[in-house]
């Protein structure tokens, strides 16, 4: 059964919809900018399977390698919900509402998703994550199944760290659950330091240089919310079987000051426009399950270059797989 359909028969009560608004969904599918002070020109998140579209969008703009740490951890108290800004009141809501919502049946989320890029060359993919933590991709659902069998487990290690991390901030909050967020982003869950950010710095300055790129300075809080945003996204779609997965993103999110959030009937967007550029990124989720249906990209009032569209189930792994 669809994910969507099911929690749609058990989502919990909604406040009464906000006055309809317009999603202005653009996005920059941007990974991280760069080391200790400076933002490149945007760079497309890292090329993997599960996220191809970032391959097909890398050509859309110059890649210079980012290292920096995160913000000290430490324990503290949940974000107040009830001062939140009024621009994240929707995610903000959503979250509270999910803490309630029911497990959905399954072992695995199995998720088909369609890309639309501008260039004209769309593609399509399908993502199969299990609770046990493997993940199998395919561009097609006999491929899913074949790489599967051949055992093509292409975990890495980082979606566990960032669905951790969501619920944790669906537990706790605070600052530590953003620090954990932000750690599992990077390989290994550990930021580089020392040597490795010095390295960094002297890589995206050469390569400055050299394609006459100008560095301009950027907050750590700034690359700190950059990578808390795309190890949310992974968490959302990965974590997409479990409502405390989502509700621990509704509450990372609704604590970046760049991410704006609007109900529009049965969708809310979430907007960060915390990017170079004018570039945007909006996710349009289910306003009752927080669920994923499309992600759309591109520069504030030009066609966006990509819209993904996303199809998320709850599901049987050997059913799947067999």
């Amino acid at each position: 059964m669809n994910e969507l359909e099911w929690l749609a028969a058990r989502r919990p009560d909604t406040e009464p919809p906000d006055e309809l608004a317009t999603a202005r969904a653009r996005a920059a599918l941007l990974e991280h900018t760069v080391a200790a002070g400076y933002r490149p020109a945007p760079r497309r998140r890292r090329a993997r399977p599960r996220v191809a579209l970032m391959a097909a969008a890398a050509a859309l703009a110059a890649a210079l390698v980012a290292a920096v740490g995160a913000l000290p951890s430490g324990p503290g108290p949940r974000p107040p919900l009830a001062t939140a800004p009024q621009a994240q009141a929707a995610i903000v809501t959503l979250s509270q509402h999910l803490r309630h919502a029911p497990a959905p049946p399954g072992d695995a989320t199995l998720v088909h998703r369609s890309h639309h890029l501008r260039t004209g060359h769309d593609f399509a993919g399908v993502d199969l994550y299990l609770d046990d933590g493997r993940y199998f991709y395919g561009a097609t659902d006999a491929e899913l199944r074949a790489d599967a069998a051949s055992g093509k487990d292409m975990s890495e290690g980082d979606l566990e760290r960032e669905i951790a991390a969501a619920l944790k901030a669906d537990r706790d909050g605070g600052q530590a659950a953003r620090t954990q967020m932000i750690d599992a982003t990077y390989a290994g869950g550990k930021p580089p330091t020392g040597a490795a950010v010095a390295r960094s710095r002297q890589v995206a300055q050469e390569k400055a240089r050299a394609t006459g790129t100008e560095l301009n300075p950027v907050s750590r809080k700034a690359m700190d919310d950059n990578r808390l945003w795309i190890g949310a996204m992974d968490a959302l779609i990965a974590g997409a079987g479990r409502a405390d997965v989502r509700a621990g993103v509704m509450n990372l999110l609704s604590t970046v000051a760049t991410v704006h959030s609007e109900r529009a009937g049965a969708v809310i967007s979430i907007t960060n426009t915390g990017f170079s550029d004018d570039y945007r990124e909006t996710l349009i989720v289910d306003a009752g399950s927080g669920v994923i249906e499309k992600m759309v990209g591109g520069t504030a009032g030009e066609a966006p270059d990509v819209t993904v569209d996303y199809d998320v189930a709850r599901v049987i792994a050997a059913d799947v797989l067999h």
